[in-house]
Parts: C-alpha cells; sequence; structure tokens
C-alpha cells in the first residue's frame, strides 16, 4: 500500500514536470496582461555594477569613501533574477522563463507579470563557481523582526514597489522599505502568516545553481508523516499525531538520458546515476540496513529491474530497498527518486552532488529549506484531514474536509485566511485499495473535496471498495509533504 500512495503522489509530481509545471491561473482574469514594476538600490554589504564591467573600475570602486566604513564583507552583484511561483511550485522549467535586471548606477527595475508570484534573487554572474554566482534571496520587510521571500503578487493591489536600500543581513538582501498588507489585499494578520512560512523558498537557489545552456538538474526533498486511520472518520486528525516516518529526493532533468540507459538495455550502454551526501554526513535508513555517505551514494548501480506500467511509460528500481526508482514521463524525460520510504533523520548541512558516470552533473544545498524542526516539529503547512462517512452498514464515504495548520511559536495555529494557501500550496488527496485508486482535488479554499469512486470506511462494505489507505500530498518551495493514514 506504501507503493501505490508512492507512484500516485509521482504521477502527480510527474504531470508537474511533463507539463512544464503548472497553469498560472490565480491572478486577473482579463485578457490584458497586467504588471508590476520592483525596483531597489544595491545597499549595504553589496557593490553592484553592470556585467561584465571593467575590472579596473570595479577593483578601484573598492577604495571608494562609501564603502571605507562599511561594517560587513562587500559581495560582488550584477543581476536580479525574478523565478516565477505557482501556487508554491518551483519548477526547473521556470528557470528558462525567468525575468532578470541588470545594476545600473547601483538600481535595479523588473517589469513582473501579476499572473503569478515571484521569487527574486541576487546573483554575481561573473563568479567562477556555480555555486558563487547565487548571491542572495530579495527579502521585502514586513516589520522589525519579519520578511517576505515570495512577493505575492498575483494579489498586487499596487503597480510599483519601491524597496528602497537592499542591504545584506546574511543570505538575504532586506529592503529599507517595507511591504503593508494593503499592497497584497491582505489583512495584516495574512500577511503575517505568509511571512513566518515562506522560508521554505530558500531551495529555489538549488533551480538557479543548477540550470546550463538549457540542461537543468533540480532535486526536491519529500518528506512523509504518518497518521492514525481511526482517528478521521468524522472527525479531523489531530494535529500533534504525526509521526515522521522518512524523507527521500526525487531529482529531475531533460538531459536526454533514456530508460534503456538507465537499465542498460536494448543495446544502449548504462549510465551510473549517484546522488552523493555532503562530505563526512552520514544519512541512516530505517532499520539500519545501511547508510549512505560521501563514499557510499545512492545509485543505480548493479542490476536494474524494470517494468511497463498501464500508460505505457516504464520504470525502474535499483539497489537496497527504495534506493533508487526511475520513471518515465509523458515529456519523454525521465524522473529519479533516490532513498524512497527509508531515510531518516534529518537532512544534514552541506552540498548533495549528482554525478553521471563520475562527472559532478549538479550541487544541492538540500537543509536549506527543511521541514523538520530541531524537535521534529513540522514547518510549512500541516493539513488535518477529516472523512465524512455515512451511518450505515457499508460506511460509504462522501467527501473529505481538510483544515490547515502552521507553526506560530512553539504550537500549532489553524489557518483560516485561504487566501494565504493559495500563494504557498495546491494539494491533492488519495485513497487507495487493492488496485484503486483516487487523486481528489481540493475546492479553492483547499478544505473539501469529493471523491470520483465509491469508497467504504475501513473493513466496511465490499472488499474491492475499502479504502486501505488516504494520503495528503502538497508541495512547496521546492520541498514536497505528504502525510499518510493506513487501515491497520
Amino acid at each position: 500500500m506504501v507503493a501505490i500512495l508512492l507512484l500516485v503522489a509521482l504521477a502527480v509530481s510527474f504531470n508537474y514536470i511533463a507539463c512544464g509545471g503548472a497553469s498560472s491561473s490565480s491572478g486577473s482574469s482579463s485578457s490584458a496582461q497586467h504588471t508590476i514594476s520592483v525596483r531597489g538600490h544595491a545597499g549595504t554589504g553589496y557593490m553592484a555594477y553592470a556585467s561584465p564591467g571593467n575590472f579596473l573600475d570595479r577593483f578601484c570602486s573598492l577604495f571608494s569613501p562609501s564603502l571605507a566604513w562599511a561594517p560587513i564583507p562587500i559581495v560582488n552583484v550584477d543581476k536580479v533574477i525574478a523565478i516565477q511561483i505557482d501556487r508554491g511550485y518551483i519548477s526547473s522549467y521556470f528557470i528558462q522563463t525567468a525575468k532578470e535586471a541588470t545594476f545600473t548606477a547601483g538600481e535595479f527595475t523588473l517589469s513582473l507579470e501579476t499572473d503569478r508570484d515571484w521569487i527574486l534573487l541576487l546573483v554575481d554572474t561573473t563568479a567562477v563557481s556555480d555555486i558563487d554566482k547565487f548571491v542572495g534571496y530579495v527579502a521585502y520587510r514586513v516589520d522589525s523582526g519579519n520578511s517576505l521571500l515570495n512577493l505575492p503578487a498575483s494579489s498586487a493591489t499596487v503597480t510599483d514597489i519601491n524597496l528602497g536600500d537592499l542591504d545584506k543581513s546574511g543570505d538575504e538582501a532586506l529592503s529599507t522599505n517595507p511591504v503593508t498588507a494593503t499592497d497584497f489585499a491582505m489583512t495584516p494578520e495574512g500577511l503575517l502568516t505568509l511571512a513566518k512560512n515562506d522560508n521554505l523558498f530558500r531551495a529555489v537557489k538549488n533551480v538557479y545553481i543548477n540550470y546550463k545552456n538549457g540542461v537543468y538538474y533540480n532535486i526536491r526533498p519529500d518528506f512523509t508523516w504518518h497518521g492514525e486511520y481511526a482517528g478521521i472518520e468524522n472527525a479531523y486528525q489531530v494535529v500533534t499525531n504525526y509521526e515522521y516516518f522518512s524523507h527521500s529526493f526525487q531529482l529531475d532533468s531533460n538531459d536526454g538520458i533514456t530508460m534503456d540507459a538507465v537499465a542498460g538495455i536494448n543495446g544502449t550502454a548504462k549510465k551510473l546515476l549517484e546522488l552523493y551526501p555532503p562530505t563526512g554526513a552520514e544519512v541512516p535508513t530505517r532499520g539500519g540496513f545501511v547508510t549512505y555517505t560521501d563514499s557510499a551514494p545512492l545509485s543505480n548501480a548493479g542490476s536494474v529491474t524494470t517494468t511497463t506500467g498501464g500508460s505505457g511509460l516504464r520504470m525502474a528500481t535499483a539497489g537496497n530497498p527504495g534506493e533508487f526508482f526511475a520513471g518515465e514521463t509523458t515529456s519523454g524525460n525521465t524522473s529519479y527518486v533516490y532513498g524512497s520510504g527509508c531515510l531518516t533523520g534529518t537532512i544534514p548541512a552541506g552540498l548533495w552532488t549528482y554525478k553521471i558516470n563520475g562527472v559532478t552533473k549538479g550541487q544541492f544545498d538540500c537543509a536549506v529549506s527543511t521541514p523538520l524542526t530541531g524537535d521534529y516539529k513540522i514547518n510549512g503547512f500541516v493539513p488535518v484531514l477529516k472523512v465524512n462517512v455515512e451511518a450505515t452498514i457499508t460506511k460509504t464515504i462522501t467527501s473529505v474536509d481538510v483544515k490547515w495548520y502552521a507553526l506560530s511559536g512553539t504550537d500549532y495555529a489553524e489557518i483560516t485566511d485561504s487566501a494565504i494557501l493559495s500563494h504557498l500550496i495546491k494539494s491533492t488527496v488519495f485513497i487507495s485499495g487493492g488496485t484503486r485508486y483516487d487523486s481528489i482535488t481540493l475546492d479553492s479554499t483547499m478544505s473539501h473535496g469529493t471523491p470520483a469512486l465509491d469508497w467504504s470506511f475501513g473493513t466496511a462494505g465490499p472488499a474491492n471498495k475499502q479504502a486501505e489507505a488516504f494520503g495528503v500530498f502538497y508541495q512547496t518551495g521546492g520541498v514536497g509533504y505528504t502525510f499518510n493514514w493506513f487501515r491497520p
């Protein structure tokens, strides 16, 4: 049953990839394209220049009086990159449609469509290392202690945002001018909730770093929690009753590697596809049957088993249980899952490295946006599911309801403003039993849905219609969340 829910979640995820990301429909329905102007100035901690720039001018500018008193090291930056977000979803495909602006006299201006949201990055395109090309995130000040990474342009009520100076604060370029709730048709509480829950968008730097010459490599950490099956019959799951189960990594690319090359079949030489943990890190597995390290990566080494699904798309597995999975997408690309259902603990800090036949193709900071706190509470939005069941002998399932929570301090608080959710998530509910499964798209408020198939709860009703498991899946900011409920 775990495998069935995994395949359902993968089908949704692969569909995003095949379609080049979800459609952007959260903005105006008008045929005219509306835009918002975003402008700012490189402030304390940055030296902005027009790429490629004159080396002598850049060298001499280091000794300008305005920088002599700077309390923090100066970082070069030449461009601002704007990457679109669709209800929290970030695809490597989006880097191909990114907007960019060059700093001129220390200032930049971007014109962004308002039928989608955006995240802005400061970059230095002249840096030798791809890792060093990423400089920081543009953060929009909300108050003295909170800022936004996600620019909710799809609900903007203004046509111009002047950020003022962007001052370096760690890996953020924090605006001196604040944004307000009225700028985005939100309540002050709603804007603050958005600000407190969009740090997961930090993973977008991996999208930028690992895109070159039209080829992308993108990794998405996926986390899984288990709830109590008996606790969702005509009642909401208790938000604190989830148990963290495991995490894995989905890796996607348009590099043209086929399933024949993954498995080494049909006369095609096998490609060795390896994902290495950070240097010195140890990644344990459930049951402790193996530990992955920088010298023992997850890979498709050894025998590869291939199968063909009902859609005609092929799948492959290799290695230890859950170590490697590959699946063809309808776009002709191949997606991979490393560590499915078996990696435990938190994601270690440092760079994960993806190699093909020993050659490095991608490097990823996977710990930059972990949804686990130090005490294993959940960062991000937490669904609590209720399955509505008729009081009959067959216990027919009529619909599902979902409430959403997020951490507020050390406790979970319910999110009552569904408009906030529209900027961060698009969720699907699954029901599975036997060989059947149902995918339920929730309504615009992310709170209600109706199954397409006939189901009975628990062990009631016909055996072939019994719901053996439920799942809720969503992804936001490059991180996947899956919540499962399995019948005992």
